[in-house]
């Protein structure tokens, strides 16, 4: 019976060291640079369970050695030793080993960025958001967030390529080119000649520098940056000499001298000068090389053409000329309703309670607001409509909308709602929204989940709970949902500096609302209502 025993005993060790075994040779470990190595020094593992043929597209995930996900997408295989030969293609996902996303980005089919870039912070935030067509930057923009959630877009000109169209001809005044990652500006004129592009800035703090070399020219040529030009009788100027500064502009014609010609320290002729004009509230400061010259009052910006402005025949090498605009203003650019008739102030996201176009949000989202507008997903495509409030709530920050138009006539079920019954701390929830719609993300509705961490939400208000899912500016007013699809909250804050720290309104505020309407909602199943 011991010997039996015994073999029964190796026998299943063997069998299970032997899948163990299967299941190691099922992965290749792979370094950070996702090449091939051996397990001691890997960072990452790809399962080897379907075969790879080079030069295919094939679905591919890569995990922590920890087991979580690492990489998500389709990936064309080039060379199996070389990684930096393979190309992504498709929709291609990165995350950190907590299970959050760490990246996001589209490919097209010659591997290079097509669409929006999204990357996020570890605990859940935005990071930055750029759009890409065929690997190129549009517009040379970008989006940054910061973690206390204060926006910073960038314009950032590297003149690897002309997507800005700056004026690359030659004429009588001057010759302009565009040259190995330079701008090469000369003028041959006794008088001012300025080269532009339109950057359209909304934000009323901004800042606009550029690395400038002055190529030839005596110590007395005046060279700089020109913004805000409409034409040459509306402009501001930053210009230097070798050894001066000058801060001037124009108004309707009439030049104004902001600071004349004032000593600064002496310039080499090969020297690579960085310019800067930094606009923060009610100031303008002036700096050159990072050292601050001048501090004025905000001269007004009469247009949207920036670039550069020589008043002396001279030949200058310009480089990563950049614009930051601080927390910018809200466009609308695919609205059906103009961006002037908007002119929109605050934005956020709602969700459908009715058939008869009736919509949820915060009441903070519309608070003081004289026009609002709604923009709704309809089968025709987005549409933007007037609404009006029906009735809103300061204590519960809760707000009903009415939009009157024949377009929502046909509406589908509502496919969701209102959750009977309480709810546990711990229980898994998501919301569906709209977070920074306007300002990088785009429109395609945002997912984002959690759980509930407390019955009750800041200093303990009993209209709202704690959630760790993680929001940004314009989820204000979205649903917040439980496993099952049925309404839990509606999604209101967030506290800046702390990770995931969420907060909801109860439905039964909602409830409350709907009952004093005058008509009757018909929301999904009547489920609750």
């Amino acid at each position: 019976m011991k010997l039996k025993s015994f073999t029964l005993l190796l026998l299943i060790l063997f069998l299970c060291g032997h899948i163990f075994a299967l299941a190691q040779s099922n992965k290749v470990f792979l370094d950070k640079n996702l090449k091939p190595v051996a397990e001691s020094a890997a960072t990452y593992y790809r399962s080897t369970e379907q075969p790879i043929a080079v030069g295919s597209t094939f679905p591919t995930k890569i995990y922590y050695l920890s087991g979580e996900l690492y990489f998500e997408g389709n990936v064309v295989y080039r060379d199996l030793s070389d990684p930096t030969k393979n190309q992504l293609s498709d929709r291609c996902i990165w995350f950190y080993e907590s299970g959050k996303k760490m990246y996001e980005a589209d490919y097209n089919k010659e591997g290079k960025l097509h669409g929006l870039y999204t990357s996020w912070y570890p605990t859940g935030k935005i990071q930055k958001t750029a759009d890409y067509k065929n690997g190129i930057l549009i517009n040379n923009k970008y989006t940054l967030f910061d973690e206390r959630e204060q926006t910073e877009r960038i314009f950032n000109e590297t003149f690897d390529n002309n997507f800005n169209k700056w004026d690359i001809n030659n004429t009588v005044d001057a010759e302009l080119k565009l040259e190995k990652g330079r701008y090469f500006f000369k003028s041959k004129s006794k008088n001012q000649v300025a080269t532009v592009i339109n950057i359209p800035v909304e934000s009323d703090d901004y800042s606009v520098e550029a690395q400038i070399k002055k190529v030839s020219g005596g110590a007395s040529v005046r060279y700089g940056l020109i913004l805000g030009m409409k034409d040459f009788d509306n402009f501001l100027y930053f210009i230097v000499d070798n050894t001066h500064y000058k801060i001037a502009g124009k108004v309707e014609g009439i030049f104004t001298v902001i600071q004349d010609w004032t000593t600064m320290v002496r310039m080499k002729k090969d020297d690579n000068t960085v310019m800067k004009i930094y606009k923060r509230d009610d100031e303008m400061f002036f700096s050159l090389n990072g050292n601050a010259l001048d501090r004025t009052r905000p001269f007004m910006l009469p247009g949207n053409n920036f670039g550069f402005i020589a008043l002396d025949p001279c030949e200058l090498e310009i480089d990563n000329f950049i614009i930051k605009e601080f927390n910018p203003t809200i466009t609308n650019a695919n609205s059906t309703v103009s961006v002037d008739d908007m002119n929109v102030r605050s934005f956020g996201s709602g969700f459908i309670i009715s058939k008869r176009g009736y919509i949820a949000t915060n009441n903070h989202v519309i608070e003081n607001e004289d026009k609002i507008y709604v923009e709704v997903k309809l089968p025709s495509g987005n549409k933007s409509f007037k609404a009006k409030v029906l009735v809103k709530d300061d204590q519960s920050d809760l707000a009903i909308l009415q939009i009157a138009d024949s377009a929502l006539a046909s509406l589908p079920e509502i496919p969701y709602g209102i959750r009977q019954g309480g709810f546990n701390v711990g229980e898994n929830v998501f919301a569906l929204g709209y977070p920074l719609a306007l300002v990088g993300m785009g429109k395609e509705i945002k997912y984002t989940d959690g759980k509930i961490s407390s019955k009750t939400g800041y200093n303990n208000s009993l209209s709202s709970f704690q959630v760790t899912v993680p929001i940004q500016p314009g989820n204000s007013g979205c649903p917040l949902f439980d496993n099952n699809g049925d309404l839990l909250g509606i999604m209101n804050a967030s506290i800046r500096n702390a990770d995931n720290v969420s907060y909801a309104v109860k439905t039964d505020f909602l409830k409350v609302l709907m009952d004093v309407l005058p008509a009757l909602l018909q929301a999904a199943h009547a489920r609750g209502l």
